[in-house]
């Protein structure tokens, strides 16, 4: 709703050709720019009531070259991605879902990888740190289907990402990063951690009244966010702790003429307890869309949606952690996005 993007992965059910009971597909890649990749994925009916997908992707990146031939820095690593999803009908109108994802990430990187070869190598020379990234993810989500009445999905996640990081430079006379007296400044191994627990809960709901015909989409949210570093096994910066609530509505209405308009409102409340101080925040965010098809195939599209984001928690990787001032001042960043466009579509 307005402007955020949600993704979910298949069921294992939803991935079989009609008729089979099971199924697997195995894929790889070659990338002559250094790179390798595959993955396997194996699915099916474990029972006419619970179906299963078991997925894994594996990717081995070198150093690329990049458009005149140069070969780049510190981007050289293993990365695998698993997948485990077990889904159960409970009954024909509610079906329960349990998933595991585990990401690794694993290789020595630039100590910016987020900026280019030239900047990593004027700002810290060859140096690379030995970087291990973990990420994992637990999802328990429910559905009830009720047709036009009630669609609900309802979803109780947890979700940890781990990043350790050994910095050494020449380990004598080029410190790595600020830190308290007494701590070794010039190597350590940098430790973050930060955990998202929520629950999320969304539904749909098709009310028709006359030639219109409206399609509700409503539900609310809440997690809690935190944030703890340490530097060679000792704090490092304070720990924090976001908290957020929303409530949101949206309606989509179906003219006769082919016409939808979508207007929608989110209410949002954000809590930060962290580096900056304490933050209390809140804000309504609007949205309205429409579509108005010219011919069958052909649409325009135009819409404009309110954006609201809270204080960040500080970065896990800043070197600054320990000097962030309080500021309980600060404002959440907000805006405004626009858009206009058309949409074709063909069945030939």
């Amino acid at each position: 709703l307005g402007g955020s993007v949600a993704f979910e992965t298949k069921d294992g059910k939803d991935l079989l050709q009609e008729g089979r009971e099971y199924g697997a597909r195995i894929q790889g890649n070659y990338n002559s720019n250094n790179s390798l990749e595959g993955s396997v994925a194996a699915y099916g009916k474990v029972s006419e009531k619970v179906d299963l997908l078991l997925y894994h992707h594996y990717v081995q990146k070198e150093n690329w070259e990049d458009g005149r031939g140069v070969e780049s820095f510190g981007t050289e690593g293993d990365v695998g991605n698993t997948l485990i999803k077990v889904g159960y009908d409970i009954s024909d109108v509610q079906r329960i879902t349990l998933s595991y994802d585990k990401l690794k990430d694993k290789g020595d990187y630039a100590p910016r990888p987020d900026f280019g070869k030239a900047y990593n190598q004027f700002a810290t020379g060859n140096y690379l740190y030995p970087t291990e990234y973990n990420r994992e993810t637990i999802t328990l989500k429910h559905e009830v289907d009720l047709g036009d009445a009630l669609f609900l999905q309802t979803s109780i996640y947890s979700n940890e990402n781990q990043l350790e990081r050994y910095e050494k430079r020449d380990g004598v006379t080029q410190p790595v990063r600020a830190v308290p007296a007494g701590m070794n400044r010039y190597e350590g191994l940098l430790d973050g951690l930060v955990q998202t627990k929520g629950i999320n809960s969304k539904a749909q709901t098709n009310i028709q009244t006359g030639t219109i015909n409206n399609t509700l989409t409503y539900g609310a949210l809440y997690d809690v966010q935190s944030s703890k570093v340490k530097w060679s096994g000792q704090q490092y910066g304070k720990n924090e702790e976001a908290k957020t609530g929303a409530l949101f509505v949206e309606d989509a209405i179906h003219f006769e003429s082919g016409l939808i308009v979508t207007p929608g409102v989110r209410y949002t409340n954000y809590k930060l307890d962290g580096s900056y101080g304490k933050i209390d925040d809140s804000a309504f965010t609007y949205g309205l869309a429409a579509e108005y098809p010219l011919t069958e195939n052909f649409s325009l599209l135009a819409s404009a949606t309110t954006l609201y984001k809270g204080v960040e928690m500080v970065d896990v990787l800043a070197s600054n952690r320990l000097f962030t001032a309080t500021n309980t001042n600060l404002k959440a960043e907000t805006g405004i996005n626009k858009e206009v466009g058309f949409k074709y579509g063909s069945n030939n």
